[in-house]
C-alpha cells in the first residue's frame, strides 16, 4: 500500500467513524460506503474481504448465540424475577441501586456480548430508577461504562475482544491469566468514583412502593438450559 493510499483510508475511516457518531446515516450503510469507496479505488480486492469475512466468523458467530440465549432467558421471566429483587435489594437506597447495578452488570457482561446484556437489562434499570423517582440516564450511561469494563474480563464479553483475542490464537484460559485482571480493575475503579459522578443519586433515599405480585420463573427447562450454554 502506498503513501497515498494509507492517506486515503485514514481519511474514508474517518469520514465512516465522523457520520456514524454524528448519526447521519444507518452505520451498517455508512460502513458499506466506506468499503465501495476503498473497492472502486483499488485499495481492497477480493482477497481482503474474503479474510476479513474469515476473520469475524467467530465474532459475529458470538454475537448471534449471545442474543439467541439472552432472548431464550428473556421468555423465562428472570429478568423480570432479578427485577423485582433488585429494587427490594436497594432498600430505596440510591447508593445500593449504584452498588448492586456494577453488582449485576459486570458478571453478566463477562459471560454475554456487553451490547445483548445492555439491552436486556436496560428496562430493569429503568424500571428500578423509576421506581426510586430517580433519573434513569445517569445509570444507563453508568450500565455502558461497567458494560465496557466487563467485556474486558472474558474472552467472550466482547465481540471485538474476541476478534482480536482468537486472530492471536490466545484461549479462553490464557486470556484469564494475561488480560482479565485489567477488566476487573476497570470495573472495579468505578465504584468509589461513583459519590462523586452521581452525588444525588448516591444520597437518596426513597420509600419503596407497594410490593406486586412476585415474579415467578416461567419455562425453567429453557432457563437451565440457557444457563448450561453460557457455561459451557
Amino acid at each position: 500500500m502506498s503513501e497515498l493510499q494509507t492517506y486515503i483510508v485514514l481519511g474514508v475511516f474517518a469520514a465512516v467513524i465522523l457520520v456514524i457518531a454524528f448519526n447521519v446515516i444507518d452505520m451498517a450503510v455508512a460502513a458499506l460506503i466506506g468499503v465501495c469507496i476503498l473497492i472502486s479505488l483499488g485499495i481492497l480486492n477480493e482477497d481482503d474481504l474474503t479474510s476479513a469475512a474469515r476473520a469475524s466468523g467467530g465474532p459475529l458467530s458470538l454475537l448471534f448465540g449471545g442474543m439467541v440465549v439472552a432472548r431464550l432467558l428473556s421468555t423465562t421471566g428472570l429478568f423480570d424475577l432479578i427485577g423485582d429483587l433488585y429494587l427490594r435489594a436497594t432498600g430505596g437506597s440510591g447508593r445500593r441501586f449504584l452498588l448492586l447495578l456494577v453488582a449485576l452488570v459486570a458478571p453478566l457482561c463477562a459471560f454475554l456480548p456487553n451490547a445483548t446484556t445492555v439491552i436486556l437489562l436496560a428496562p430493569i434499570i429503568i424500571r428500578v430508577a423509576t421506581a426510586l423517582e430517580a433519573d434513569f440516564v445517569g445509570p444507563m450511561v453508568l450500565t455502558a461504562i461497567v458494560s465496557n469494563s466487563a467485556g474486558l474480563l472474558t474472552l467472550v464479553g466482547d465481540p471485538a475482544t474476541f476478534l482480536v483475542g482468537s486472530s492471536i490464537g490466545m484461549t479462553f484460559g490464557e486470556y484469564l491469566h494475561h488480560v482479565s485482571l485489567g477488566g476487573g480493575i476497570a470495573v472495579v475503579i468505578v465504584v468509589p468514583l461513583l459519590p462523586l459522578l452521581m452525588p444525588d443519586l448516591w444520597k437518596l433515599r426513597r420509600p419503596l412502593p407497594t410490593r406486586p405480585p412476585a415474579a415467578r420463573l416461567e419455562r425453567p427447562v429453557y432457563a437451565v438450559l440457557s444457563i448450561g450454554v453460557l457455561a459451557r
